[in-house]
């Protein structure tokens, strides 16, 4: 929410915040300009070994993990206004487009990309820009997940939650996890268990 910064790095055994990443102006999406967010909205984070990766809707940049320099925006990756979660997973980088119902698969060695229609499970090439944050948002994709051979995907339509699990290399339909709160966000699984926030009710479901 800071607009001056892109990202805090927050120590859990200091509890305090240990740096501040300034603000990087290609994360500046003036092409998402009028239409519903605003263009500066470093959102969807995934960090690994070596990279930190920041998605301000239609613009992902990544940064050294250890050193927080910036290291340029992403070749040829096509997101969109809203983007929400992001989530590496080997040499795919996947992307919650939360403006057009798709989950975007973007290739960090060939950079292309792909993407799965969530509502039929279709793995298309190419896909349309919104016009804005909310004319195809009609699931609100806005987490996911990881976990052994599969993904967890979060959406809430019209407020009513569910989680679908699909495989984590075929995309194929595996399981779907409904009655878990209203505008449900974020999935975490502990211990055979999942959890997920019911934003709207205030509650942690398990």
């Amino acid at each position: 929410s800071k607009k001056d910064s892109s990202f805090l790095v927050y120590d859990i055994k200091e509890k305090k915040i240990i740096f501040d990443k300034e603000r990087i102006e290609d994360l500046n999406d003036l092409s998402s300009e009028s239409k519903k967010r605003p263009t500066y909205r470093p959102f969807g984070i995934y960090r690994d070994s070596d990279d930190i990766f920041i998605a301000s809707n239609s613009k992902i940049g990544h940064f050294d993990a250890k050193t927080y320099s910036y290291k340029g925006l992403l070749d040829n990756v096509k997101c969109f206004v809203n983007t929400h979660q992001i989530l590496k997973h080997e040499e795919k980088l996947f992307i919650c487009n939360t403006a057009n119902d798709s989950l975007g698969i973007y290739d960090l060695n060939t950079k292309q990309n792909k993407y799965l229609m969530l509502e039929n499970l279709e793995l298309v090439d190419d896909i349309d820009y919104p016009k804005d944050a909310y004319e195809k948002d009609k699931l609100h994709f806005n987490s996911i997940l990881k976990y052994q051979d599969s993904l967890f995907l979060l959406f809430h339509k019209n407020g009513d939650s569910e989680i679908l699990e699909i495989g984590l290399t075929d995309f194929q339909f595996k399981n779907r996890i409904k009655d878990i709160g209203n505008c449900n966000h974020n999935i975490v699984i502990y211990k055979n268990h999942l959890y997920s926030i019911s934003t709207q009710t205030g509650k942690l479901i398990r």
